[in-house]
């Protein structure tokens, strides 16, 4: 196995043990509980405190004196390096902890289901992961062991110490000792690797200066930190700042906190029933998450944000290595700036999750197809792999996308012999079976029929050729989400488009060679474009697959313009014109917003339109889309530069914007009321009563936020059986169907908000 595989193969057997603790974190700390109540170790308390930062430093201190006091230079640098790296280990723990914001194992039930309301939180319940104890140990110890190889055993030995009583004093789970030890590891690996390749007697910084002199080029060493930083701040902002909407967020939330609850691992239940929608990965990864960040939005929401960082970065490297770094950073930047990247990296359901395991399956079949002999097999394996996994995240469509644009690819290129006899189709298929058969086989044994009728059946292939509760739309109504949802760089896809496609005609003339990447995402586009088009249920988030590919070619083609290659100026007036119009279609559309809404709330009255204020976002959108787009519209021939800079600078402040004065104020009208009532449900209700939504409502953010099971019924007859029960009944249902129950049955009403009201046939 070549040595860059075999790294990878242990960072992937480190990071299955940190899943594999996060699943036994409740046993592991259940058991823990029990030994402390049996007898209590008084002495751990003090082995605790060898692992606090501040004494640590005081030893390196006492390091540094006494090698200058005596005059060693082997203390001299022991202290330099160990006060450099629990510096180091202290920033990054901190930073950790305010970032991931990890309930404590001893934190009460009640905010350990609600979580933090904001990045603000500084109580220190929330700061769990990772053990700070364990990684400044674990650093120390690294650095330790450099210098006094001999003591590798004792040092390793009281790591283990200081990591085992932060467990059992329960202020970390396992999970987070285990990440700090690694990462402790890794931070005092990093120090030694840069302070201590100098000869006796020189300045420890002499290595880590020297080594920035070698860097001809250390701006490409910024590119990928900055793209982080960059697309986190874009797909993070805001995250927490709205509850779950109705539907598919609060459904995959519900369904995954029973899972928790139930200890049901392998079948989906919503209500408490199952639910065969959606295979079960989505549902693993948003378990994770509930057990680093507790059972809250963030948690739920967690993994959409991450894919899409994931996918930015990527998307860069892919494009780096197969063209250049000037296509791989603009590709980057489009793909993190674009409409509904922002907007689905900000909900829980799976599209982004899918998006990014399809991507990687096409990403690393193009390195393989391209590649040398002594990796391709390496990187077809992977492709394998990442098709299974985009097949356990949403069914079959994960492995039929990447094959579709597959097979053209190799067709159209001539190289599908090539293709079979290297990409081990038998072998392939046997991996694949490997990883995505197992639970589809556990499944089918545990619910036989009725999960091939509802998931297979159903789901994906009479979803297909019927719309399904109400989702249809025209034939083009994808090409409308692409030149909105890719915004605002769907106005140079057609060029880029058009380009590659005469280009490759004039190629193909010529019997030259035809250029691979440009061809195999022209084929990804098109095939995933037509695939959705003809189906008959649509939706928005169903073409999310084909944005990578996009971003590639719009990335190509803004690389070529602004290094001159790009000649002609016909398809640039086009791009320019449709930039400019859908920029003024946009400011329109939210400049006018306020207006409709007022003359609704003076049409209907008392329909509580009037308490939907977002005139101030709207009207700020609307400038933002107006002096943004039409200023990237003039400038885009003046200064290339500046015109792409104001185009990307224009969806941050849209980001924003969006986030900031739209969508709280926008949940609070739709979702409010909802979440408030069932909160005080969940804290109200007996621990045998019984939850009730009455009418037409299919909202399972009442489930999520009322951590109960519910009776759904639209029969008054079926309610009014229910309400004479003997225990506590609470009903949720909208304000003219409360009244008129409470007319007819003299039932409590406890809470009437904005449209909607929460019952109950006892008094409070």
């Amino acid at each position: 196995m070549p040595d860059r595989y075999r790294k990878v193969f242990w960072f992937l057997i480190i990071l299955g043990g940190f899943f594999l603790l996060l699943i036994l974190d409740p046993t592991i700390q259940s058991f823990v509980h029990t030994i402390k109540n049996i007898k209590n170790i008084k002495t751990i308390k003090y082995i605790t405190y060898l692992g606090d930062g501040s004494s640590q430093i005081f030893l390196f201190l006492l390091f540094l004196a006494g090698g200058y006091f005596y005059k060693i230079e082997r203390l001299k640098k022991l202290g330099k390096v160990g006060i450099y790296a629990l510096i180091g280990s202290g920033v990054i723990t901190q930073t950790l902890k305010w970032l991931v914001r990890r309930p404590r194992p001893n934190i009460s039930i009640e905010k350990l289901l609600m979580g933090p309301r904001d990045l603000g939180d500084l109580s220190g319940h929330f700061g769990s992961f990772p053990s700070g104890h364990a990684l400044s140990s674990s650093t120390v110890a690294t650095v330790l062991i450099a210098f006094y190889p001999k003591l590798r055993y004792p040092f390793y030995g009281l790591v283990l110490l200081i990591s085992l009583s932060r467990i059992y004093l329960e202020r970390h789970f396992a999970s987070d000792v285990y990440a700090g030890i690694i990462l402790g590891w890794w931070i005092g690996r990093g120090c030694i690797f840069y302070f201590l390749k100098t000869q006796p007697g020189d300045d420890p910084m002499g290595s880590y200066r020297s080594f920035l002199k070698k860097l001809q080029d250390y701006k490409a060493y910024l590119i990928v930190p900055g793209l982080i930083l960059f697309s986190g701040f874009l797909f993070f902002y805001g995250l927490t700042g709205f509850t779950l909407f109705d539907v598919d967020e609060a459904v995959f939330s519900e369904a995954t906190r029973e899972m928790i609850e139930t200890g049901n691992w392998i079948t989906p239940q919503y209500n408490y029933s199952n639910r065969y929608d959606k295979p079960i990965l989505f549902y693993w990864l948003m378990a994770l998450s509930y057990k680093l960040f507790g059972v809250n939005e963030f948690g739920a929401r967690f993994w959409s944000p991450t894919m899409a960082v994931a996918l930015v970065i990527m998307t860069f490297y892919f494009l780096q290595r197969t063209v250049e770094t000037r296509a791989a950073l603009l590709g980057a930047l489009i793909l993190s700036t674009c409409l509904e990247m922002s907007y689905l990296s900000h909900v829980a359901v799976t599209d982004m999750t899918l998006c990014f395991f399809i991507t990687a399956a096409l990403y690393t079949f193009f390195l393989g197809h391209q590649s040398s002999s002594e990796t391709k097999k390496w990187w077809y394996r992977s492709c394998y792999i990442f098709m299974a996994l985009a097949t356990l995240t949403k069914g079959p469509v994960g492995a039929v996308l990447p094959l579709l644009a597959i097979v053209p690819f190799v067709i159209a290129t001539d190289t599908w012999r090539q293709t079979l006899k290297e990409g081990r189709i038998v072998s392939g298929i046997l991996l694949f079976l490997a990883v995505a058969g197992p639970w589809y086989i556990l499944e089918i044994a545990i619910n036989g029929w009725e999960y091939i009728n509802k998931f297979f059946i159903f789901h994906n292939v009479t979803r297909y050729l019927a719309p399904d509760r109400g989702h249809k739309g025209p034939i083009y109504f994808y090409l409308g989400i692409i030149l909105v949802g890719f915004f605002p760089w769907s106005a140079f896809l057609p060029h880029a488009l058009a380009r590659t496609i005469s280009t490759r005609l004039g190629e193909l003339k010529r019997s030259a060679k035809i250029d691979p990447l440009s061809f195999l995402a022209t084929s990804w586009f098109f095939t995933t474009l037509l695939f959705f088009t003809f189906a008959k249920t649509k939706l928005p988030n169903y073409v999310l697959p084909l944005f990578p590919a996009m971003a590639i070619l719009t990335g190509r083609w803004w690389s070529d313009y602004l290094s001159e290659k790009l000649k002609g100026s016909r398809g640039i007036k086009i791009s320019r014109i449709i930039l400019g119009l859908t920029s003024l279609l946009l400011a329109l559309t939210f400049g006018t917003t306020p207006l409709i809404l007022n003359k609704l709330a003076e049409k209907y009255p008392g329909r509580f339109i009037e308490s939907l204020d977002i005139r101030l976002g709207c009207w700020l959108l609307a400038g933002t889309f107006l002096i943004g787009g039409v200023g990237g519209t003039l400038t885009l021939t003046k200064s290339k530069r500046t015109g792409f800079g104001i185009l990307v600078l224009t969806m941050v402040l849209v980001n924003i914007i969006t986030l900031t004065a739209i969508v709280p104020p926008v949940n609070a009208y739709f979702q409010g009321s909802l979440h408030d009532l069932a909160n005080m449900v969940r804290t109200q209700i007996r621990p045998d009563g019984k939850l009730v939504i009455y009418g037409k409502l299919d909202n399972p953010s009442i489930a999520f936020y009322s951590q109960h099971a519910f009776i759904k019924t639209r029969s008054k007859e079926e309610l009014k059986s229910l309400i004479q029960l003997p225990q506590q009944v609470l009903i949720i249902t909208k304000t003219p169907l409360a009244l008129e129950l409470q007319r007819e049955t003299g039932i409590f009403l406890w809470r009437e908000r904005q449209g909607y009201a929460l019952l109950s046939n006892q008094p409070l």
